[in-house]
């Protein structure tokens, strides 16, 4: 089974989130993230288990129901490889 470059996660704080199998995890953003619930895309190239510079977070939104349906939309694009130097 591929990983999928697409997850709903759970920030907890500046440096903690839930990931979508319920464990917590250490993540570094390039921007502050308020508590919340955020899709967080990688690139082809990235390693989807590594929160990092790589990954883009979209969010938040205001419940995990909203950014699951929101993961789902077909009009969201995963980030090309360029996205990663941002």
């Amino acid at each position: 089974m591929r990983t999928p470059l697409c997850e709903v996660v759970f920030v907890v704080d500046s440096q903690h989130l839930i990931d979508s199998e319920s464990y917590q995890r250490s993540y570094h953003c390039h921007r502050h993230l308020e508590r919340g619930c955020y899709v967080v895309l990688w690139p082809d190239a990235a390693d989807p288990s590594c929160y990092d510079e790589a990954a883009e977070f979209r969010g938040p939104y205001a419940s995990r129901r909203i950014a699951e349906l929101a993961a789902r939309a077909p009009g969201l694009a995963r980030p090309s490889v360029s996205a990663r130097t941002r």
